[in-house]
């Protein structure tokens, strides 16, 4: 008996790899974004306190 071939095994398993794998660069895309643009703040003035 041989081994039944699979219609459509091949770009299903791909598409099932590739979901996880989207999402992951996705993240590292926004939190590597995140600190590109943390870095390029600007830092405000800071109050100094007087002392008597």
């Amino acid at each position: 008996m041989t081994d039944p071939k699979p219609r459509r095994g091949m770009p299903r398993a791909l598409i099932y790899a590739a979901i996880p794998l989207g999402f992951v660069v996705f993240v590292l895309f926004l939190v590597l974004g995140g600190e590109a643009v943390q870095e390029d703040v600007i830092p405000g003035p800071t109050e100094v306190e007087e002392t008597e």
